[in-house]
């Protein structure tokens, strides 16, 4: 347990450390007048600026490379979102979202939810919270991902891949059709149910 802790301890420092240090640099970009504002909507692509919040409208394509995002990421009903190394202080939640990719070198700081959507792949990303799946209807990939609290994977009916993941807390996977498949994920609790040999 104590072991857990320190890891615990040091993952939420490391995390904190690199999002005020992205937020710092971006800020600093601003002064050459790269600030798109708060509140911002996204419909195409924005590099590395900084913004409060974001939201990719239903049906748009937004594509985010080195942004720092200081609070949530929304993306809407048939929205797509690629996100490359991106800092995102809040969390990233979608609801019927065509398609999600968060890619290499992307840190959240509270947590991923997407849920009701179609695919979604997590790759070499680290969260501060939770991973939550739920009812979506195509691909999911989360591989090499290090999460601060648990990964659930519920209810999805596209299949579901899980290889090399660092969990602090449980990893837990139910009703997904096909059976979730991979392997060398590690959980600080419990790896459950279809995950259980995960």
């Amino acid at each position: 347990m104590l072991k857990h802790k320190l890891v615990i301890g040091t993952m939420s420092l490391a995390l904190s450390v690199a999002i005020a240090a992205s937020a710092n640099a971006s800020l600093a970009s601003n002064d050459d007048n790269n600030d798109v504002g708060e509140g911002t909507v996204c419909e195409t692509s924005l590099g590395a600026v900084a913004v409060k919040g974001l939201v990719v409208p239903d049906g748009a394509s937004c594509t985010l490379d080195g942004t720092m995002v200081e609070q949530d990421i929304f993306v809407g009903s048939g929205a797509n979102l690629v996100a490359n190394a991106v800092k995102v202080g809040g969390d990233i939640q979608g609801k019927g979202a065509k398609d999600v990719q968060i890619m290499p070198d992307s840190v959240v700081g509270g947590d991923i939810q997407l849920k009701e959507g179609g695919s979604a792949t997590m790759d070499h990303v680290k969260v501060r919270g939770d991973v939550q799946l739920e009812l979506n209807s195509r691909m999911l990939n989360v591989s090499a991902t290090v999460v601060g609290g648990s990964l659930q994977v519920f209810k999805n009916t596209g299949g579901v891949t899980l290889n090399g993941n660092q969990v602090i807390e449980d990893i837990q996977c139910k009703e997904n059709t096909p059976d979730p498949t991979g392997g060398e994920n590690s959980a600080g609790n419990k790896k459950e149910d279809q995950c259980a040999q995960l």
